[in-house]
């Protein structure tokens, strides 16, 4: 055997059974997964020797055991928790409040609790290992902490400095005197020491494991402005009542419909993709027109004032003039060309002159003067990323959850807005940040429609829903589309039936939160097509 690798594994296999156990509970278990994944890394040890070893080995514990209870439905519970824990730690009481906590979480929470707060991975590589979306990731992670938070107290009263992670519990210590709610990260951070220090085999000396990032703001302190929470149930958007506005009652787009080359709709309400088959549009004269060339796997984005259309393909980013007819493709830069499974989203940027390209490594810039940059804010996909499309609008960036959001005029960072909540769809306008989400100071396990200052960060208003699974919080059945004033958001929301977690009958709506007075109406509502369809949103808040 290669003595280099048997020099790394001599070195990893501790750090891997500590991530192991506390992924399955059974150290039995947790030995063969570490043993399965030497094996593996071993046969590709020629491949991974000048890469990261460790950071493959984790990934394959982690998708073994994610196999295994997705076969099983369950965890494998250990036999006898006390033995096992005597295994791991000098301190098998200390351990068994650990795993007493842990237990408490599903098998998805608990997945994504060690590979985030342990292992130390990012969002986008836990949802890579786990197979899932980075929404999932976040409101998994969310949900695990606000669990433990108040399910396991005694987390934070087993906590006491140690030779490994002192100056991290004083913190977590620190933070918790300081404010009166403990954020997610906080506890986080009690949580990882805990699982350093404690989870150890008996004489070992490995290194402890890496602590959760924790700059930027963690928590908020009680301020003076009181926010308005209301529950919420998205079923009842089905007898909501109806605000007017340009859009029908409901979207019935037509089988076929006349080439904007034969006839300019001059401005569109919607852009409505179809698989297969080119690409509609609704104009707000009511009538329908078809975009030609577009069948095949394309993004749409509507300008705000619905004059212009932007197409995602596979050569590049096309723009259209509904009022001219003007028609041009931006090819992609080579940092950006395909092939990919899936053509990147579009947005528009203030003042309608540049196109946000959220493609799946980062987010890049694209003029319409056929330029490209990469700008200091935006991931990959746009995660966390929203955008006022109004003249002189900012940006404004969750990079992750709990950690404040960014705000940016241009590449210019002008302020952080300190934040305990973790948030999926995000949209910036008017003085406010609209955003699905929770937080600390939310009701657990629940997810909905959330609005901000975008000067302090203060939470204003929210409407949460029972959300267990994360249906909602992950993106899957409601997002934020935008702002049509300070206090009236934009919805798109499919209501979902427990325990089915299912659509309750495939029907898609647009909608509107009324943050001031708690209350909802429909715009429109139409078939799940309407998940994918562009709203030209300045149409509906009016000029």
């Amino acid at each position: 055997m290669d003595d280099e690798f048997s020099a790394w594994a001599a070195g990893a296999e501790a750090p891997l059974l500590r991530s192991a156990y506390l992924l399955t509970g059974d150290l039995h278990r947790a030995e063969d997964l570490v043993q399965e994944a030497l094996v593996k890394v071993a046969l590709r040890w020629r491949r991974l020797r000048s890469g990261h070893p460790t950071a493959y080995a984790r990934r394959v514990i982690a998708r073994d055991h994610v196999s295994l209870w997705r076969r099983n439905g369950r965890e494998v519970p250990a036999s006898d928790p006390v033995a096992r824990s005597a295994a791991v730690s000098s301190d098998p009481d200390a351990v068994l409040v650990v795993q007493k906590a842990l237990a408490r979480l599903t098998s998805a929470q608990r997945a994504v609790v060690v590979l985030r707060h342990f292992d130390d991975l990012t969002e986008r590589e836990t949802a890579e290992v786990l197979g899932v979306a980075i929404g999932t990731v976040k409101s998994q992670n969310a949900a695990a902490l606000a669990r433990l938070r108040t399910g396991a107290p005694e987390l934070l009263d087993l906590v006491r400095p140690a030779a490994r992670g002192e100056a991290a519990v004083r913190e977590a210590r620190r933070r918790r005197t300081q404010q009166r709610v403990v954020g997610g990260a906080a506890l986080a951070v009690v949580l990882i020491v805990l699982l350093g220090v404690l989870v150890t085999r008996q004489g070992g000396d490995a290194e402890p494991p890496p602590v959760a990032p924790t700059s930027g703001t963690t928590g908020v302190t009680e301020t003076a402005v009181e926010a308005r929470i209301d529950a919420w149930d998205p079923l009842t958007l089905a007898a909501a009542p109806v605000r007017p506005s340009l859009l029908p009652r409901r979207v019935d787009p037509p089988a076929s419909a006349p080439s904007i080359r034969d006839r300019l709709p001059g401005r569109a309400l919607l852009a409505w993709p179809r698989p297969n088959r080119d690409v509609l549009l609704l104009g707000d004269d009511e009538q329908w027109s078809s975009v030609p060339d577009t069948s095949d796997k394309v993004t749409t984005a509507l300008s705000y004032d619905g004059r212009r259309l932007a197409l995602g393909t596979a050569a590049g980013v096309r723009v259209v003039d509904l009022s001219t007819g003007d028609d041009a493709v931006l090819p992609w830069p080579d940092s950006l060309a395909g092939p990919w499974d899936a053509t990147p989203e579009l947005r528009w940027l203030p003042g309608g002159e540049e196109l946000a390209v959220l493609h799946w490594r980062d987010t890049w810039v694209m003029g319409l003067d056929g330029s490209s940059r990469k700008p200091p804010w935006g991931a990959g996909y746009g995660l966390g990323l929203g955008i006022d499309p109004r003249p002189g609008g900012d940006v404004v960036e969750q990079p992750e959850a709990f950690a404040g959001f960014d705000v940016w005029q241009g590449d210019s960072e002008v302020r952080s807005l300190p934040s305990n909540l973790w948030t999926n769809s995000v949209a910036l306008g008017y003085g406010r940040v609209a955003a699905v989400g929770a937080g600390t100071r939310l009701p657990t396990e629940e997810t909905g429609p959330l609005l901000l200052d975008a000067a302090t960060g203060e939470l204003l208003a929210a409407a949460t829903a029972p959300d267990p699974n994360g249906v909602y919080g992950n993106g899957q059945y409601l997002s934020v589309v935008d702002l049509l004033d300070a206090d009236t958001v934009l919805l798109r929301a499919s209501p979902v039936s427990e325990p089915t977690i299912e659509p309750a009958d495939e029907t898609w709506y647009l909608a509107v939160w009324h943050a001031d007075t708690g209350s909802f109406e429909r715009l429109t509502s139409g078939s799940a097509a309407l998940r994918e369809a562009s709203v030209a949103v300045g149409t509906l808040a009016g000029p």
